[in-house]
């Protein structure tokens, strides 16, 4: 490892109402060995007892107290406040494993052209121990170029990631027009992916706690953002994109959510929105019968397969 003089790693922590688990991933974050190392939890508005649990690490870490305005300004907050060579986030519902910085630091020293690194994620169940993959698509298939495989899908976790402080300022941090806890991450990677390799390291560093208030669970949002992302991603990439994996394939994963985003609202009932999404699905490109019937089946008949639908569902 490269020996230099300051701070190598800012760990920025966003904490919105957190208390519950934000102590033990301070404590993840802090029990790192072999880097020096500056922690700035940011307090994005919190109600409950997250000022407490900070209290308790007084000096240890640097904290950051603003109004509630989303995980984007908060993380964006701690980008401002860093004094590392390098930035690693971490969730205040996750948890580093042991050595996970000195070997993302490591493997950054070596590859000077690379902005960014993620390592292997697992999902992890505190109160059994048992850990599973942590998405389908392994992490592992993202690195080097990948902007269109990036395009494609998003299996790189926000706790597992360090990225140059240089690449973040110069690109501007995360999307602030994303208020909503979605795809602010997701958003970044690409930009990052197209103007630089990515690097991955394969132990494993990070424990996804899975829980119900996850932000990756409201489907709804998520389908909606990813769509506002990818769309912003095709304003500067589609040549790249269409040279790499085929127009058709550019946007038929357009095509795809927008038919997943009408199903939902298919199945709530929200029918002129359904009608919405499925429309836009068969002008993207998705041109199977089933995508046809419901794009252009009369308004009433859809309305009455949303309800013989909606009582399936509930029988």
């Amino acid at each position: 490892m490269t020996h230099r003089s300051g701070i190598q790693v800012t760990t920025v922590i966003p904490a919105f109402n957190a208390s519950e688990f934000l102590g033990t991933a301070i404590e993840s974050a802090l029990s790192q060995e072999g880097v020096s190392q500056q922690v700035v939890v940011i307090d994005d508005g919190s109600t409950d007892n997250t000022s407490a649990v900070l209290a308790k690490f007084g000096d240890r870490i640097e904290r950051i107290s603003q109004t509630n305005r989303g995980l984007s300004a908060a993380r964006n907050a701690g980008i401002q406040a860093a004094t590392g060579e390098y930035i690693a986030f971490l969730d205040a519902d996750d948890q580093w494993c042991p050595g996970k910085l000195a070997r993302q630091v490591a493997a950054l020293d070596c590859n000077s052209k690379a902005a960014m690194l993620h390592s292997q994620t697992v999902s992890w169940d505190p109160a059994t121990g048992h850990e599973s993959s942590f998405v389908k698509a392994p992490s592992r298939e993202y690195q080097g170029d990948c902007f269109a495989r990036l395009f494609q899908a998003n299996a790189i976790c926000v706790s597992s990631v360090m990225v140059r402080t240089t690449c973040l300022r110069r690109l501007g941090g995360f999307d602030e027009q994303i208020t909503r806890p979605t795809t602010q991450d997701y958003d970044l990677w690409l930009r990052i992916a197209f103007e630089s390799p990515l690097l991955f390291v394969e132990e494993k560093g990070t424990l996804y706690r899975r829980h119900a208030g996850n932000a990756s669970l409201q489907s709804r949002m998520m389908l909606e953002d990813q769509i506002l992302v990818l769309k912003k991603g095709l304003s500067y990439g589609y040549d790249r994109l269409r040279r790499e994996i085929g127009r058709r394939n550019v946007f038929l994963r357009l095509a795809n959510l927008y038919f997943e985003l009408g199903y939902l609202h298919y199945g709530q009932g929200d029918i002129d929105a359904a009608r919405d999404c499925f429309r836009l699905s068969f002008r993207y490109g998705r041109l199977d019968l089933h995508s046809m019937i419901l794009a252009f089946l009369p308004r009433s008949l859809l309305s009455y397969a949303a309800r013989r639908h909606q009582l399936r569902l509930s029988a």
